[in-house]
């Protein structure tokens, strides 16, 4: 038997790697690819028979003519569900042909439904030829006048609703029914001449090759899916669920992280994805270049934000990154709070987009207006400042930040950093925004302020200054400068400047003043020294 089936073995391996190929590989849970399965298990099954019913008619004598008769029906069978699956796998393409009624899809089937009837109780002739014994009869015939229905629907449904995006893929489909359509004819014509196994190859190759691209749909970064494949999914969950969660994380500094300053890849940046997609039960989707999401649904329990947080943290301990993620979470109960995939994408744009402005105009380390802000408020300060014509600068420079972080580590410079913006914030919280412009640099820009009432703060942040003590004993220590805007300045970008040049030359005073005190408190210890020796 396998050496008269040869060509229909050849067919069934092509078949059975087609198959595991596709279910093993990551390829989305749509109506599209449960067809496809679908088509790929019919066209494995059609060929078991195919090769059943040819060694049977080529083995008469052996079979009881009813056992002939019922393998070929199953043949039939088996040919008619891989002819209505292919017109269904193109009807899938057609989004807006989801949506006929009841009565459409009835009599979409029709021809199918007749065409079993046919193929299972109309006769079946076997007629012998100088190469084999074969089939055919009104229960053959019947096989040819469902293919042609079938495309000739499928021509009706393409003009009626034709897609740009989906046209290329429906001629893959047009061409593969056309293909069942000739070899059925020539089947008929030249029945002695059996290439019906070779045609469903054609037929799966055909939609496999031209349609099924699994790189369509997947991100390289993640190896998940990307936002084509996420807008997919979410099409198939609002056609299949009655509620669902979609949760997206969110990477605020994803800029900052993956620049090449810091040394982190975007791989490197979504490590987190796999063990996150492990947590929750789904797959990934690069819902935009800064954010993944995930769907959650048949009622699995959502883990709370920490858990999260917390598996996304054991994946940035090495201290090599320098930067952690800014992490923030959205979700998007479905339908309540979007009632399609388009609305899901915008509302998570909008909440990325908040994200990222919060990143950009925001420092992470101060909570203070970052250098991106001061620029894009200096517009409109020059305009205050113009208006009123008066405005008092302060500049803040924090000492010896680079010698705290060279001897005690970052963690206590951000710390030298937060204490300091912290007593500026202190006192003047609500009649000047706080920018960090710099590493260890702060600006204040204050228009139409009160002089004295500004060296009022100025005195009182000083007082409070000599309190504060960091965690490791040092004090707190940093050096001003203050300028008016008068009429001499052309802008406050000159008042800016003087502030900045008052600060540096109080930052050099201040700096012979702490040589001068650690160098007296070093000879005070020699003497000490000396004086116990003796």
């Amino acid at each position: 038997m396998l050496y008269d089936c040869r060509l229909q073995l050849a067919c069934l391996g092509i078949t059975l790697y087609i198959t595991w190929e596709y279910i093993s590989s990551r390829h989305l849970k749509t109506d599209f690819r449960k067809l496809y399965i679908s088509m790929l298990l019919t066209a494995n099954i059609y060929f078991l028979f195919d090769m059943l019913t040819y060694y049977m008619v080529n083995h008469q004598d052996d079979f009881a003519l009813w056992t002939v008769d019922l393998a070929h029906r199953f043949f039939y069978a088996a040919m008619d569900f891989l002819i209505f699956e292919t017109f269904c796998y193109a009807v899938v393409l057609l989004k807006n042909v989801r949506k006929v009624g009841r009565k459409a899809h009835a009599l979409m089937m029709l021809p199918f439904e007749l065409c079993l009837l046919g193929s299972s109780f109309l006769p079946i002739r076997y007629d012998k030829s100088s190469y084999t014994l074969y089939s055919k009869g009104p229960a053959t015939v019947a096989i040819a006048i469902e293919v042609a229905i079938y495309l000739l629907l499928l021509i009706i449904i393409i003009c009626r609703y034709q897609s740009v995006k989906v046209r290329k893929k429906l001629r893959a489909v047009m061409v593969s029914m056309f293909i069942m359509v000739v070899i059925a004819v020539y089947q008929l014509l030249v029945p002695y001449m059996l290439v019906t196994s070779a045609a469903v190859v054609m037929l799966v190759l055909s939609v496999y090759m031209s349609l099924e691209d699994a790189k369509e749909y997947e991100d390289d970064v993640t190896k998940g899916f990307n936002r084509s494949g996420f807008r997919e999914m979410l099409d198939y969950e609002f056609e299949h669920e009655e509620d669902f969660i979609v949760l997206s994380v969110i990477i605020g500094n994803w800029t900052e992280l993956t620049d090449m300053k810091c040394g982190i890849s975007p791989e490197k940046a979504l490590s987190f994805t796999g063990r996150l997609s492990e947590m929750l039960g789904s797959s990934v989707y690069r819902s935009r270049h800064n954010s993944v999401s995930y769907i959650i649904v048949d009622g699995h329990m959502l883990p709370d934000q920490q858990e999260i947080q917390a598996v996304i943290d054991e994946c940035y301990e090495d201290a090599a990154n320098r930067m952690q993620p800014k992490i923030t979470f959205n979700m998007l109960h479905c339908p309540e709070d979007a009632q399609d995939s388009r609305k899901v994408l915008e509302k998570i744009y909008s909440a990325a987009l908040s994200v990222y402005r919060d990143t950009v105009y925001f420092d992470e380390v101060t909570g203070c207006l970052n250098r991106n802000s001061y620029e894009n408020d200096l517009p409109w300060i020059r305009s205050r400042v113009g208006e009123y014509g008066s405005a008092v600068c302060i500049m803040i420079d924090i000492n010896d930040l680079k010698k705290t972080n060279d001897t005690y580590g970052h963690k206590f410079g951000d710390e030298l950093i937060r204490e300091t913006a912290e007593l500026i914030r202190k006192q003047f919280s609500g009649i000047a925004d706080v920018y960090r412009i710099g590493g260890d640099e702060f600006l204040l820009i204050i228009p139409n302020a009160d002089s004295e009432d500004v060296t009022i703060r100025l005195r009182q942040m000083e007082t409070e200054r000599k309190a504060v003590v960091l965690s490791n004993g040092e004090k707190v220590s940093f050096a001003l400068g203050v300028a008016h805007f008068n009429e001499r300045d052309e802008n406050i970008d000159n008042t800016i400047k003087r502030a900045d040049a008052i600060m540096y030359a109080n930052k050099r005073h201040s700096g012979r003043m702490r040589k001068s005190e650690n160098s007296t408190l070093q000879k005070n210890k020699k003497a000490d020294i000396i004086a116990s020796e003796n």
